[in-house]
This record gives structure tokens, C-alpha cells and sequence, in this order.
């Protein structure tokens, strides 16, 4: 291999790291986000959330152009494809997707805090509480460890796509788990 492609790799595994990072600051938001008791503590949080497209985009740019480039080097080498086809797909549907649900949320969080009055509102308190960011974070990472897995042992098309739906699957029973701990923790909380 030449160095282009080895600079390339680095390149693209700095990337990925740096989407995990992403991954882990919004996991950090969402738990901050339903620890916050003022809406003080709320608008502080929103303004960290800024940084995620920050780390995300380039870092799916850069995935996305680092990948294209040693995949077709790699096809012209006569290696499988399948893993890259499918890896491809599932980093640009979670980036998509990722843009998508974040600015939404991050749009509905600004408007009820815009139209507080010093204390939260019931719809802003079950805005932040709400457990959909630690679903968003969940699949951000289960389809990047089956991005990774495809990555290592490099299957075929057909084992590719189980990888990346046992990875969905993982993240539905994922959110299962966070929905039923949600709904256990307020009945904890209110016997103590």
C-alpha cells in the first residue's frame, strides 16, 4: 500500500473517532438535559449542543470521502465490496438522520425556553426528560460499532446487511431498556 492510502486510513479512523466523540457529547447532553432543574441550567446546555453538528459533519464528510477514496482503490484491487456498499448507506443514513432529529429538537428546546418565565414549564420539563436523545445516541452508536465490525472481517453484501440490522435491532431493544427505566424512574423518585 502507498502512503496516500495509509495518510487516508489515518484520516479516516481520526474521523470516526471524532464521530464518536460527537456520539458521546450528545449522550452527555441528553443526561444533562434531564438533570436540569432551571431553565438557567437548560439554556446553558442548549448552547453546548451547538457543538455537535460541529463534530459531526466534518467528521461524516471525512468519513464519507476517506471511505470513497480506499473503497475504489480497494475494488480495483479486486476486493469485496459489499461491506462498503452497506457501510456507506449506514453512515450517510445516520448522518442524515443525526441533522435531522438534532435540529429539531434543538429548535423546540429554543422555543419553549425563549417563552419561559423563570421556571419550567411542564412541556420544557418533559422536553428535557424526554428519552429520545438516548435512542438518537444509542443508534449513533450501534451503527457505528456494525460499521466497524463490517470494517474488520469485511463480509459480503448479505452478511453486511445482518450486521447492520442486528445493530438496529440493538438499538431498538436498546431504547426498550431506556423507555422502561424512564418510566420506573419517576415511580422511585416520588415513593422515597
Amino acid at each position: 500500500m502507498s502512503w496516500i492510502f495509509e495518510f487516508v486510513l489515518l484520516v479516516h479512523i481520526l474521523a470516526v473517532l471524532l464521530m464518536v466523540a460527537a456520539i458521546g457529547l450528545q449522550a452527555t447532553i441528553a443526561m444533562l438535559n434531564r438533570a436540569a432543574t432551571t431553565p438557567d441550567e437548560a439554556r446553558q446546555i442548549l448552547k453546548v449542543t451547538r457543538w455537535i453538528p460541529r463534530l459531526f459533519a466534518p467528521a461524516t464528510a471525512l468519513i464519507l470521502l476517506s471511505g470513497i477514496y480506499m473503497g475504489t482503490i480497494l475494488v480495483l484491487a479486486r476486493q469485496p465490496w459489499g461491506w462498503m456498499a452497506v457501510s456507506l448507506v449506514a453512515v450517510i443514513a445516520l448522518a442524515a438522520w443525526s441533522k435531522s432529529s438534532g435540529k429539531k429538537r434543538a429548535t423546540t428546546l429554543a422555543r419553549l425556553l425563549a417563552e419561559c418565565d423563570g421556571t419550567l414549564s411542564p412541556q420544557l420539563e418533559a422536553t428535557l426528560r424526554d428519552p429520545a436523545p438516548l435512542f438518537h445516541m444509542a443508534l449513533g452508536v450501534w451503527v457505528v460499532a456494525g460499521v466497524v465490525v463490517l470494517m474488520v472481517f469485511q463480509p459480503g453484501i448479505w452478511v453486511s446487511l445482518a450486521v447492520i440490522v442486528v445493530a438496529l435491532l440493538a438499538t431498538a431493544a436498546t431504547r426498550q431498556l431506556t423507555l422502561r427505566r424512564a418510566s420506573v424512574r419517576p415511580q422511585l423518585t416520588s415513593d422515597a
